[in-house]
């Protein structure tokens, strides 16, 4: 049941960013719902194309109702080496940093960054984004 609200209790939406506030959309942030997806696709020991990551998403968590292209932007966001594309987003790259969570071979697939297999990648797209 819900509660009702003096109107001069009331707040909407624009409020509540303006102070700071997140408003969570989902259960669990979408980069989560991409990681837990590539695991169960079994992305530790293999390339999963993108669409069966968005598939596994969907059938993960069917009541989210996630965007395709949400799913897609976060696979990207957080993969070492889909330089260029990381300056195109608002944080101009950085959460690839932060979460080296997935690394793309070039035609689709992605599995889960290994800092001992990968680092020369990792390395090479640090080289890469700042020479750009």
């Amino acid at each position: 049941m819900r509660m009702k609200l003096a109107q001069s209790e009331y707040r909407s939406w624009k409020y509540w960013v303006s102070k700071g506030a997140a408003l969570p959309r989902y259960e669990i942030p979408v980069w989560e719902m991409c990681e837990k997806a590539l695991k169960e696709l079994d992305g530790h020991q293999k390339f999963v194309f993108l669409k069966d990551i968005i598939s596994k998403v969907h059938k993960l968590w069917p009541r989210e109702r996630v965007n395709e292209n949400t799913i897609r932007c976060q696979v990207l966001r957080h993969c070492i080496n889909c330089h260029p594309s990381h300056d195109e987003f608002p944080d101009k790259g950085k959460m690839w940093r932060q979460r080296k969570l997935f690394i793309s071979d070039g035609q689709g697939g992605y599995r889960f960054y290994n800092e001992k297999r990968d680092h020369g990648i990792y390395i090479k797209a640090l080289e890469e984004d700042e020479a750009s």
